[in-house]
């Protein structure tokens, strides 16, 4: 099989977007370099955990977000949590996304609401907040580059 070019320099992300209307084709198998280390079974553990809390309690945690009134300005929003609901609908949706970086991931976690919210006002918070900070942790560990510090 030939490779795509100037894959040997690309971001995993990148490289999933790439290939993202050929993933889950009998024809393409993907596997690690012969002697590559990883052990991703802490990750897939804490993103399957996330994936589970989403989806018992994420539809009714960001209905009582939108109701809250603690927010400054315009962090957070009804617009910005629709779109936030549909990244994190499709990163569960798809266990490959499990190396994808999204954006909700940081601003649902306890701590990006909590920078979103006024001072004195705690927003709502979810069974879910936790395995997403378990989920979203591993990542940031593993997958600093240069450019994000």
């Amino acid at each position: 099989m030939g490779s795509l070019p100037g894959a040997a320099q690309a971001q995993p992300q990148v490289l999933r977007q790439r290939l993202r209307g050929h993933l889950g084709k009998p024809y393409l198998r993907i596997e690690p370099q012969p002697g590559a280390q990883a052990d991703l079974a802490p990750l897939r553990a804490a993103w399957q955990q996330a994936r589970d809390a989403w989806l018992a309690h994420g539809g009714a945690w960001l209905e009582r977000l939108r109701a809250f009134d603690g927010f400054k300005g315009n962090m957070v929003d009804a617009t910005k949590l629709g779109a936030w609901q549909q990244e994190l609908d499709g990163y569960f949706g798809d266990a490959a996304a499990l190396f994808g970086k999204v954006e909700g991931l940081r601003r649902l976690s306890r701590e990006g609401l909590l920078k979103a919210s006024k001072k004195g006002a705690a927003a709502p918070d979810s069974p879910w907040q936790a395995p997403c900070s378990s989920c979203a942790r591993p990542w940031r560990r593993r997958c600093r580059t240069p450019s994000s510090g």
